[in-house]
């Protein structure tokens, strides 16, 4: 990679290995790339250090969340007509179904207002993906890639190049 790294850059270079990290500094060269912005900042949160966003025209499209032999990222999918038959041609569903994150009773109070529920009895939202329904899933990140493999982040690269096409 020529030239400086970000900070970013950096953080993964450091703490990740192998495919991973190599996966992890492609995605970030490909966001950038297409003109995407990358913005990061310290996020000290469970096993994480280090937020990172991925930006189309302002709006947040991608959140990476970066630790110790750990990159996990958060694409924002909406599952418009558009997003479904653009996914479905390019044969996304099965690593998007693989990729739905389930609810972790964060206790995040605009789920809990929804629901008009208790932490202690909240169990998150039931969704329909592509057809097949979900229960349990997260109200705020449909999906959530961890540590993802080749496959997987192709098909980020995907769902940033539609938000671009799309925002």
């Amino acid at each position: 990679m020529p030239g400086k790294q970000t900070k970013i850059q950096t953080t993964i270079t450091e703490l990740l290995n192998d495919d991973l990290k190599i996966g992890a500094l492609n995605l970030i060269d490909f966001a950038q790339t297409n003109k995407l912005a990358v913005t990061s900042k310290g996020y000290e949160y469970g096993k994480y250090v280090m937020k990172g966003t991925i930006k189309c025209n302002g709006k947040g499209i991608c959140n990476m969340f970066i630790g110790k032999d750990s990159f996990d990222v958060q694409p924002f999918a909406e599952y418009t007509d558009e997003f479904n038959i653009y996914a479905n041609n390019l044969g996304l569903e099965n690593i998007i179904w693989d990729n739905v994150q389930k609810c972790g009773r964060c206790g995040n109070n605009a789920c809990l207002k929804q629901t008009r529920q208790s932490k202690e009895v909240f169990r998150g939202f039931n969704k329909i993906i592509f057809g097949k329904e979900f229960d349990s899933t997260c109200k705020h990140g449909n999906l959530m890639f961890r540590n993802p493999n080749e496959k997987e982040f192709d098909c980020l690269k995907k769902i940033m190049i539609f938000h671009k096409h799309y925002l």
